[in-house]
């Protein structure tokens, strides 16, 4: 492959990602902020996360996994680079699992799905239960239903995500 095919190939990538990222932050940050699923906002980001790793690897995925937390944590109301570096390894270890352990596919992707978000969910938290004394049974019914409402998304999500990583990475 010459450099100059291989720098268009990382360009359109890149595009691609970004269009896609910045879509699903516009969905999670403006759309249902305002339009709630039983009173919840699904947290859309760790979904596309943790599709572009499981399908793209764990680079593109920690990469991705950086931006996305990125965009969360300038929406959420939390500490600063909390979520970064949380999607940053989730992006990491979700694409390292797909390449090691577990088979690509939707299935591996609902599953690896729920027990990141329940780990999402538990950082996200980790404060208001040890610092703030908020009651855990009101914390845990709420990281349950967030990753419940979640999950559903799994469906419409990763047919795009698979079509997003056939096109960047076609030769």
């Amino acid at each position: 492959m010459t450099k100059l095919k291989l720098k268009k190939q990382t360009v359109k990538a890149v595009v691609i990602h970004a269009v896609f990222l910045i879509v699903v932050y516009i969905l999670q940050a403006e759309v249902f902020s305002r339009i709630k699923i039983l009173g919840i906002v699904p947290a859309l980001l760790p979904l596309a996360t943790i599709g572009v790793a499981m399908l793209e690897g764990n680079g593109r995925g920690s990469v991705f996994g950086l931006f996305a937390g990125i965009l969360c944590d300038i929406s959420f109301n939390q500490p600063a680079a909390l979520m970064t570096i949380t999607l940053t390894l989730v992006g990491w270890f979700a694409g390292r699992l797909a390449e090691t352990v577990v088979r690509r596919g939707f299935l591996a992707y609902i599953v690896v799905s729920l027990g990141v978000l329940l780990l999402v969910s538990f950082v996200q938290m980790f404060g208001q239960l040890f610092f703030e004394h908020v009651p855990a049974g009101a914390l845990i019914r709420t990281a349950l239903g967030q990753t419940l409402i979640t999950l559903v998304f799994t469906i419409p999500m990763y047919p795009v995500i698979k079509s997003m990583a056939k096109k960047t990475n076609a030769a």
